[in-house]
């Protein structure tokens, strides 16, 4: 949005930018807009609590990226988008700081009781409902190629299934993909993003897939990924017992900008690193990456 302030300068500002608002809305409050009389309950300066400062500072960055109609748009009230805002930030967001960055970004309002609605683009705030973080486009948009996103919802749940033009583009490259699965199908204020490494379904000759696990000399190397991105690794031990664990999925929560970068750098990773799993009829195999010719249909 023109004129915004970037995060930094926003982090220095942001106190001012909120005490300008309420001077000049002496009825919003935490809340959202109150009567005179509610303010015995609940006061202006409440929002300069350092919390919700965070949580403003939260708003006004997704704010500044979205895209405003020309129309009010009534889909969702600041209440509504208060809580898209908490699954995308992990924090809570009070209704008044989502409406106060409204304004300090002079976003034309309509107030409805203690609320607000605003000229928002409808596919923006859908997107977000997803757990799509637009203040990220341009990561998303430079993904590789190989990385595919999944947003998990109980509400998009029946709309999870892996596009065919995907799993062509992974069989021609005949190596692992990777899978990033934004949840939000939590309590709220928790998001998890994990990677799967190749939960893709790599069709063969006559029925089964390939799985790609972590060769074993490569356990250290991702470690040390997970712990400069500040996530969580699982193992699975099936494959090939315990004394050799193949790593099966990062877990971060509320960190989408480090699970976007780990997931191309993921995709990028040299060959070296990866075996092939041949899972077939209930048995379980180690293939050579030079034989994957042989069972994928490219």
């Amino acid at each position: 949005m023109k004129g915004a302030l970037n995060r930094d300068k926003l982090i220095k500002q942001a106190d001012k930018l909120i005490a300008r608002v309420i001077e000049d809305n002496p009825y919003l409050t935490p809340w959202g807009f109150v009567s005179k009389k509610d303010l015995e309950k609940t006061s202006p300066q409440d929002l300069l609590n350092p919390e919700y400062v965070k949580a403003f500072n939260e708003c006004y960055t997704w704010l500044s990226c979205i895209t405003c109609a020309k129309n009010i748009n009534t889909y969702r009230s600041s209440y509504g988008l208060k809580h898209v805002l908490e699954h995308l930030a992990g924090m809570y967001v009070p209704n008044g700081a989502f409406i106060a960055a409204a304004l300090a970004l002079k976003i034309p309002c309509k107030p409805d009781g203690i609320n607000c609605y605003f000229p928002i683009s409808k596919t923006d705030i859908k997107n977000a409902e997803k757990g799509y973080d637009i203040r990220y486009k341009d990561l998303f948009d430079n993904l590789d190629e190989r990385v595919f996103v999944r947003y998990k919802h109980i509400e998009y749940e029946r709309n999870k299934t892996t596009s065919s033009k995907y799993i062509r583009t992974c069989q021609k490259l005949w190596r692992p993909s990777i899978e990033l699965i934004i949840d939000r199908s939590g309590s709220c204020f928790e998001q998890q993003i994990e990677f799967s490494i190749l939960y893709l379904y790599t069709y063969l000759k006559p029925s089964g897939y390939i799985n790609a696990v972590l060769s074993a000399n490569s356990i250290d190397y991702f470690t040390k990924l997970a712990e400069e991105c500040g996530c969580k690794l699982s193992y699975d031990n099936s494959i090939r017992g315990n004394d050799e664990p193949e790593l099966i999925k990062f877990s971060f929560t509320n960190n989408i900008e480090s699970a976007l970068k780990l997931a191309s750098t993921l995709a990028k990773t040299n060959n070296n690193v990866w075996e092939l799993c041949l899972t077939q009829k209930g048995n379980t195999s180690i293939l050579p990456a030079n034989r994957i010719s042989e069972f994928v249909n490219v």
